[in-house]
């Protein structure tokens, strides 16, 4: 299985990174890119490229923490229309609805759900299983990212500064834990079984100011659709692929990658 994110993902690393001494041109194209390729919303970047980037922005910008540090300030705009119909919604509870079912509009590298459970409600980040044990310094990164962006996107939506009850991680405590504490202003557990952030249940039912109930609906229609097309487009790809490799009888052709590989617009 390819293993991809959204271009706007890596582009909102790179612009982010500039806020912590970082040249975002040049570190775009020690990336292999150009400024205007991460404007191309409908690009795909696999993840031995996405994890490069990260290492670059780590890097250009001698942060070890950067991930935490750069969710405070992005938007949900950066997963494109996942984001504006998130904003949208009538509720917290309803926005992260979407975020979960509407997730693989912006890849499959990472995937986030929720659940209410008694008196919390507990927001889960995952990255794919061939990131963490590829590259899982990486894979932190982009939960702490993830983690910090949930909090600025609360705060977006309900203009109210909520933070979380507790903060869990799955691997081992940093030796310095300053900007966790910093950032996430709540008790942290390492070494927990999940990576999750847990927020008193009553955040389901805090409204959005934002919501708009007529593009809500034209927002989710579109993710409807969206959600339909890569879905198929996934089923068609991989019956290729199994119609390939039936037919082949002995060690696979290299070919065969004509039918299993990316095209080069899809490439990062």
């Amino acid at each position: 299985m390819r293993v991809i994110v959204q271009i706007s993902i890596i582009k909102d690393i790179i612009y982010e990174s500039a806020n912590y001494g970082a040249n975002k041109t040049v570190l775009a194209q020690a990336a292999g890119f150009t400024l205007s390729e991460l404007d191309d919303g409908d690009r795909w970047i696999e993840l031995p490229n996405a994890h490069r980037v990260w290492e670059l922005a780590l890097s250009h910008t001698k942060q070890p923490n950067l991930g935490l540090l750069i969710g405070r300030s992005s938007n949900p705009h950066v997963i494109g229309l996942l984001g504006y119909l998130m904003e949208s919604c009538p509720t917290i509870g309803d926005a992260f609805e979407q975020l979960s079912k509407f997730n693989p509009l912006f890849g499959n590298m990472f995937s986030y759900h929720h659940e209410i459970q008694g008196d919390y409600f507990k927001v889960f980040y995952e990255p794919h299983p061939q990131w963490w044990q590829q590259y899982p310094h990486t894979a932190q990164q982009a939960i702490e990212t993830s983690m910090s962006r949930t909090l600025s996107i609360i705060h977006r939506f309900s203009g109210k500064s909520i933070f979380p009850s507790r903060a869990f991680f799955k691997y081992p405590a940093p030796n310095d834990e300053r900007d966790y504490k910093s950032v996430l202003k709540t008790n942290l557990y390492f070494n927990a079984a999940e990576n999750y952030l847990e927020f008193p249940a009553s955040l389901a039912d805090l409204s959005v100011a934002s919501y708009n109930v007529t593009l809500y609906r034209e927002f989710e229609r579109l993710a409807e659709e969206k959600l339909k097309s890569i879905q198929t487009y996934t089923s068609f790809e991989a019956r290729i692929k199994q119609l390939v490799l039936s037919a082949i009888d002995g060690p696979l052709p290299t070919i065969c990658l004509l039918y299993t590989s990316p095209s080069p617009r899809d490439r990062g």
